[in-house]
């Protein structure tokens, strides 16, 4: 997610390649079991509360990922520019799959 990722182009750009396929993954499936676990079973009841946060979080990173990595010239920075507007992506696709499970139960 854009605010907190800004880390991520300096670690990927200073670290081996191992690492860094390590940290582009973990990452990410870490994120992912997290969000369905807290999100889609503990608070479900207060999706209007925390879904357009969310929302609008997710549209900045796929923004800001993708605007700064436009102006990379290094492969690994925009690597790393790009899985923050992924993050994004991912979140929105997260949010949906919430969204359309919470639809199910009331059908």
């Amino acid at each position: 997610m854009a605010p907190f990722h800004f880390w991520v182009p300096d670690i990927y750009e200073g670290s081996s390649t191992s690492t860094v396929l390590l940290i582009a993954t973990l990452t990410k499936f870490a994120l992912v079991a997290l969000w369905i676990k807290v999100f889609g079973e503990l608070l479900t009841g207060f999706g209007a509360v925390w879904q357009p946060l969310f929302i609008y979080v997710a549209l900045f990173s796929i923004a800001v990922g993708n605007i700064l990595a436009l102006s990379q010239t290094s492969f690994r920075r925009i690597m790393a520019y790009s899985s923050i507007a992924h993050m994004g992506y991912l979140i929105l696709a997260l949010l949906l799959l919430l969204l359309f499970l919470v639809l199910l139960r009331l059908f």
